[in-house]
């Protein structure tokens, strides 16, 4: 079960606002268009299904992303436009869902220029094997790299149950707030926050271990904030990481490494 309580934690709100704009500057983009890219060895090209998260993914060495998510799949028509806008030799696309993997996968067969397909089936992924990325690697060499750095974390979903039922022996009723940790139903909680520490709690974690929360367009910075501090009462050796995500439908996207 979770560490004691009362260990020292380490909460981040970050603002990477000014690290997005630095990136496209270093790559050509002037004010973030990717029509003004210009031509490129390599780039990575995230699907994104907030603003928030998008940010992340660029901060984090990606040359553009893709809008899409549950709910707003993209095809694979939008993901070899943004393969084209970057103007690179090769690049890697990161699905980000398992609803998309497969449009990627068609990017790749129909696309000019060689794509490489990380199938990532959640955000979680998709940041693990953004940071596998080394632009002093090729485009093989990376994608076998991200692709190797998939299994390493552990995804949770935070989100509302639409009908009432019984999965698992978990009773939910309509409207509570659901936790989803790696695709099975962990919790039903009254609140968001409630279902997030239930689903921690069942996720065993180790010390030294670091949760990533990706709060959603709904949810206030504050309610956030409330979260991660009370991972850190609950739990010991934690590190918490909290960003605006800005993704519809889900209150939480949850990244544990």
């Amino acid at each position: 079960m979770v560490a004691a309580l009362g260990a020292l934690v380490q909460i981040n709100i970050q603002n990477i606002d000014l690290q997005h704009q630095e990136l496209m500057s270093l790559h050509g983009y002037g004010e973030g268009t990717p029509e003004q890219a210009e031509a490129t060895e390599l780039a990575v090209i995230p699907v994104a299904p907030g603003d928030g998260i998008a940010r992340v993914f660029l901060s984090l060495g990606a040359v553009a992303t893709v809008s899409g998510g549950q709910t707003m799949n993209p095809s694979a028509a939008d993901i070899i436009a943004a393969v084209q806008k970057t103007n690179a030799a090769f690049t890697i696309v990161l699905p980000n869902n398992k609803n998309i993997v497969l449009a990627a996968e068609q990017a790749a067969e129909l696309s000019d220029t060689p794509i490489a397909v990380v199938p990532s089936r959640n955000v979680a992924q998709g940041m693990a094997a953004m940071l596998a990325f080394n632009p002093d690697l090729d485009g093989e060499e990376n994608a076998e790299a991200m692709r190797g750095a998939l299994d390493s974390v552990r995804s949770g979903e935070i989100t509302t149950a639409v009908r009432s039922t019984t999965i698992d022996g978990v009773d939910v009723q309509e409207g509570q707030a659901i936790a989803i940790l790696d695709g099975e139903l962990a919790a039903a909680a009254a609140s968001p926050n409630d279902a997030l520490a239930a689903m921690l709690d069942a996720a065993e974690l180790d010390d030294g271990a670091l949760v990533t929360l990706f709060y959603g367009a709904g949810l206030a910075e504050e309610t956030a904030e409330a979260a991660g501090a009370a991972i850190g009462a609950r739990t010991g050796g934690i590190e918490v990481e909290v960003h605006e995500g800005g993704q519809p439908h889900y209150h939480y996207l949850v990244s544990i490494e």
